[in-house]
């Protein structure tokens, strides 16, 4: 069973937690009460088996609801979140037979936990909302404080702050008037955080005093060690941040830190006490105190350990790997990086679940660690004489950011497509002689290329930062969109000289004509092929295409002699979209090329693409509609006549054949675009040829007038059915017309649109 990871990230549970100090459940099941405020969730889920069945058998259903809710709670602390929602979504379906109202608001509470916990937040919001309408009929409502507290913490993944302090203000005013000292803790710390959210230094100094004024003075348990955890967590952020404090707040951390220990060793606690000494470990590492640090996290590896807890080991492996870099000790950091990643890939499916700080947060927290070791080998393989044992060092550094390539894909769309594909995963490597994998990995002091050429892989070093690097490209993308005037040139330039020049004298020896880029960070949001040398654009040199990853893509042409096309077009507003009047027109020019069938309008709904795509093989997709790409991927969508397509429906729509003997090969999506500037909504544009089971996907990143679409799409079909060219040759060639057509020639015309995927 996969452990959770929101404890392991920052203590995010405690920070941003359910408020599960609740009210006394009925004396039937007292103890579960206890065992899940000690922590023990084995322990609950162990009674909870043994009890359900007897309370299903003599249909008590209040009994059987409690225990379910019990058993989903125990389950998503412990990572088992598909466990947790059958358990919460029985006990929901039960309080309808029970028609109390308390078992209404308990389901409400633990399923808007869930929810939140899950990062459905807008559904979570939603659910809370509602208990605490039923919570406000019952007088007094053990539930309503707790309510309240969660809906704060999901109003502050919203970014709703006024809306988020009046519920946790309402929240903690109801837990002092029912003497809940835990829950009363647990809110005092959210507003900290919401503070800090905020960026409001003053708030979040006062309210780090409030809560320092509570929580050291509760009662010895091990929700108190995780608040004590919790607020010294914060406390030394705050010190990070030089806020002036009296004492020094990495002096009050350290004493949080040490109480939270002495709690966790009272009660035998063995993971809460790796928590308090890892973090009084990295406290010393700031400090520079090497073997003091050392000696607190060797501690923590081995309560983790012993607790069979990876969630919170990669932690201290990672803090182990960073006091030995620091030190020059270079190859034993590397060893313990290895092992932090190697720990990680145990717990990385479920960094989706427990980060209620929001998604955005999963690079952030875990990305450094990847990064860091890649630093390392790529430092000593620019220093190797040995070119097998270089070229192994570069093999191993583009396979670290590939690890986390794959679990920030599988992150995003939180589900097991992206495992799925690997099941079936080519090496890129197998490729055309004429083609490279063009491989960059932006560090915080300079850029990386790895090149993989017919001829082996090569390093080339390129003295820009990741900073200066991302801020020229989001200009770059921001003159893009502009589609008028040159303003984007020299931006084009700079980014040429950085991403191209180094490499274009291997490039042209080696005879390329065709580039596929697998892209990192802000290098996702921006089209390579619209670079520009001073004379030409690079798609006039060169056939662009991306892959969200090395090994999510296998190479295979595409069957001309079996071409068919399923074209689903909305030429009609709604949603807040205007009309896109050039789709018919499209759709006309389309569907002479390839044979097949056109779903326009009212004809294009749900059911309908969902009943064509199942009735027969299609090996194209055509979806000509508004769309949008979002870093949520909850509020990602394509628009059909009748109701938005989400991601989940179009992967029913497509997905059934993925990995067949007949998959889709190609979905185009004409008039979407992915969030402005936002890498992880274009890795999750480069990555929906995967989620809907497609070989390949053309996609564009920013919305682009529906008559220049028009061109290329009907351009790029006609090039594929007319030769045996590849998809991506077939791409630059429409790009080159355009290009070469004053009405069309700015970049932010021909080059929005990128070939995903398999580009044969």
């Amino acid at each position: 069973m996969l452990r959770p990871i929101m404890m392991a990230l920052g203590l995010l549970l405690a920070v941003l937690e359910s408020s599960w100090s609740n009210p006394t459940l009925s004396d039937r099941i007292e103890d579960m009460e206890t065992l899940l405020a000690s922590g023990n969730y084995m322990r609950v889920l162990e009674v909870g088996k043994t009890r359900i069945d007897k309370a299903r058998n003599s249909e008590n259903l209040q009994e059987t609801i409690d225990l379910l809710i019990a058993m989903g709670m125990a389950s998503q602390a412990l990572g088992a979140f598909p466990d947790a929602e059958h358990h919460l979504q029985e006990a929901r379906s039960l309080t309808a037979r029970t028609a109390t109202l308390q078992d209404d608001i308990h389901a409400a509470l633990a399923w808007g936990d869930y929810l939140l916990a899950s990062n459905q937040v807008d559904e979570s919001v939603q659910v809370l909302q509602a208990g605490i309408s039923l919570a406000r009929k019952e007088r007094p409502s053990p539930w309503l404080a707790a309510l309240l507290n969660n809906l704060g913490n999901g109003l502050l993944v919203q970014r709703s702050w006024a809306l988020a302090e009046q519920s946790f203000q309402d929240a903690l005013q109801l837990a002092r008037q029912n003497g809940d000292d835990i829950l009363e803790g647990k809110i005092l710390i959210n507003r900290v955080h919401g503070a800090i959210k905020q960026r409001d230094k003053v708030k979040a100094s006062q309210r780090l005093d409030e809560a320092l004024q509570k929580v050291p003075n509760q009662t010895a348990t091990h929700s108190q060690a995780y608040a004590l955890i919790s607020l010294g967590k914060l406390a030394a952020d705050t010190a990070q941040q030089k806020i002036r404090h009296h004492p020094p707040m990495s002096l009050v951390a350290f004493d949080l830190f040490q109480k939270a220990a002495k709690v966790a060793r009272d009660l035998k606690d063995w993971k809460t006490l790796s928590y308090a000494l890892g973090y009084q470990g990295k406290l010393y590492e700031q400090e520079r105190r090497w073997a003091d640090a050392d000696l607190l996290t060797r501690e923590a590896i081995f309560h983790a350990k012993s607790t069979g807890s990876p969630e919170i080991l990669y932690l201290w492996e990672w803090q182990r790997g960073r006091l030995a870099k620091e030190q020059g000790q270079f190859l034993e950091a590397q060893t313990w990086y290895r092992q932090a990643v190697k720990t990680l890939s145990l717990v990385r499916l479920d960094f989706h679940l427990g980060l209620r700080d929001g998604q955005d947060a999963f690079r952030e927290l875990i990305g450094p660690v990847y990064y860091q070791l890649t630093d390392l080998l790529l430092r000593q393989s620019a220093q190797e004489s040995d070119p097998k044992r270089q070229e192994t060092l570069l093999l191993e550094a583009r396979n670290t950011i590939e690890s986390l390539k794959t679990a920030e894909l599988q992150n995003l769309f939180q589900d097991g497509c992206v495992a799925a594909a690997q099941e079936k995963k080519t090496t890129l490597e197998q490729i055309q002689q004429q083609t490279v994998i063009y491989y960059p990995i932006p560090l915080p002091d300079r850029l990386e290329i790895l090149l993989t050429l017919p001829t082996g892989m090569k390093q080339i070093v390129v003295p820009v930062s990741s900073a200066a690097l991302e801020e020229e490209v989001h200009e770059f993308r921001s003159q893009l969109e502009e589609m008028d005037g040159t303003e984007y040139l020299p931006h084009a330039q700079t980014l040429y000289r950085w991403l191209v020049a180094p490499v274009y004298e291997s490039l042209e020896k080696a005879g390329i004509e065709t580039i596929v880029v697998v892209p990192d960070g802000a290098l996702r949001t921006i089209p390579l092929a619209a670079l520009h040398d001073g004379q030409h654009f690079l798609a006039e040199k060169f056939a662009v295409a991306v892959t969200p990853s090395m090994f999510l893509t296998a190479p295979r042409p595409l069957d001309r002699n079996r071409i068919s096309m399923l074209i689903n077009a909305l030429s009609k507003g709604g949603e807040g979209f205007s009309e896109l009047p050039n789709v018919l027109k499209e759709v006309d020019q389309v569907s002479t090329i390839f044979p097949g069938r056109s779903l326009v309008d009212e004809a294009f709904t749900v059911q309908e693409a969902v009943g064509a795509i199942r009735a027969d093989p299609y090996s194209i997709v055509h979806i000509a509609s508004h769309g949008q790409f979002d870093h949520n991927p909850e509020k990602t969508f394509i628009l059909a006549y009748n109701d938005k397509i989400t991601l989940n429906r179009l992967q029913e729509m497509i997905g059934h054949k993925a990995f067949r003997n007949q998959p889709v090969e190609l979905l185009t999506l004409s008039a979407c675009q992915t969030a402005v500037g936002d890498d992880r909504a274009a890795l999750g544009l480069a990555g929906i040829a995967i989620k809907a089971g497609a070989r390949s996907a053309l996609a564009s990143l920013w919305l682009v007038d529906d008559s220049a679409t028009a061109k290329l799409v009907t351009g790029f079909y006609r090039n594929i059915g007319t030769g045996h060219q590849s998809k991506a040759m077939a791409l630059r060639k429409i790009q080159m017309q355009m290009i070469h057509d004053s009405a069309t020639e700015h970049p932010g015309l021909w080059a929005a649109f990128i070939l995903i995927g398999n580009w044969l």
